[in-house]
């Protein structure tokens, strides 16, 4: 497969990683505040009020967990990147375990997940980490975007000297995929722009490991891939 393929620069005025640990610790405070407050009330409400108070529980609670789940994937994106250890990575093993975990995700927004991941793919060579939280995020990003009734298709597959994944949705448009039936690089991290701040952050760890991060928006699809080199 050939792709035209355009480099992208912005200088930047405020460190994005810095930017989106303020806005997680904002994400974070908020549904934690309610948990409490909800916990205090309703020792002492009436039956009504508790009724009222549980459903701020679990709305709350769950925001929560949506909110520690990106600290802990933007963690290995940011953290790891800087004392990266190689070893051979078996992405499609990688790929069904996360297709899994997000089988009853996909299953509730009523989006059919698809996967083509062949067998005897050659392994990447890469740490496992942030390829890992890379790949999360990817999937999550695209369950984000999908309506019900929509498709997220997970491939692998050799690419001359590397091996490819891609993450596909045709939900919604994403905003920072570019307008082209070619692959180009994926965003530069902008800390104005929450997808462009993600998707960036993605880029910075495949590119720390010697990889590539690349969009795609044609047809009806949004497409992120990422290439690694594989193992000598």
């Amino acid at each position: 497969m050939s792709s035209t393929m355009t480099g992208q620069t912005s200088p930047q005025r405020q460190d994005p990683e810095a930017a989106l640990l303020r806005r997680m610790r904002h994400e974070l405070n908020n549904p934690l505040f309610s948990v409490l407050t909800a916990a205090q009330l309703l020792a002492e409400a009436d039956e009504n009020d508790r009724n009222r108070l549980t459903s701020i529980l679990v709305r709350s609670s769950a925001r929560l967990k949506e909110a520690m789940d990106d600290f802990l994937v933007f963690a290995e994106l940011s953290l790891d990147r800087h004392s990266s250890s190689r070893e051979p990575v078996d992405l499609v093993e990688m790929l069904r375990t996360l297709a899994r975990a997000r089988s009853a995700q996909a299953e509730e927004l009523r989006v059919e997940l698809e996967l083509e991941l062949p067998s005897g793919l050659p392994l990447a060579w890469a740490d496992e980490g942030p390829v890992r939280a890379a790949a999360a995020h990817l999937f999550d990003h695209a369950l984000r975007l999908s309506h019900p009734g929509g498709r997220v298709c997970v491939s692998a597959f050799r690419n001359q000297s590397d091996v490819e994944f891609q993450v596909a949705h045709n939900g919604d448009a994403d905003p920072d995929a570019k307008g082209s039936s070619s692959f180009q690089e994926a965003p530069a991290p902008d800390p104005r722009r929450d997808p462009a701040l993600w998707l960036g952050l993605v880029r910075r760890a495949v590119e720390a490991l010697g990889g590539r991060a690349l969009t795609r928006r044609g047809e009806g699809w949004n497409v992120f891939a990422v290439r690694l080199p594989t193992c000598a």
